[in-house]
């Protein structure tokens, strides 16, 4: 999940942080956000690295598309998140016939 987001987002709330969004649907609704805190200062003399501060299923819908109005969106696998959607929609109908 974290090497296969469907986009990247700036923290709208923490600096120097950024919001993966993946294509897993926990509750089957909402997507599962993962923030990332960039360069977090290691001990003393270690090297910077990246902290996984948090996993969630965000519960509010208008979140992503807020994010999108506000300038946040950094990087969307396009064709990634078409290709998912088609094939869920072709699953969903095959099951339905």
């Amino acid at each position: 999940m974290v090497l296969t987001p469907v986009a990247v987002y700036k923290s709208a709330t923490e600096r120097e942080s950024i919001v993966l969004v993946t294509a897993n649907l926990p509750d089957d609704i909402n997507p599962l956000l993962i923030a990332i805190k960039i360069d977090v200062m290691g001990a003393a003399g270690k090297s910077h690295f990246h902290w996984m501060a948090s996993a969630y299923a965000k519960n509010n819908p208008g979140i992503i598309a807020r994010w999108e109005r506000d300038g946040l969106l950094l990087w969307r696998a396009e064709q990634r998140v078409a290709r998912e959607t088609t094939e869920r929609y072709t699953d969903i109908a095959a099951m339905e016939q």
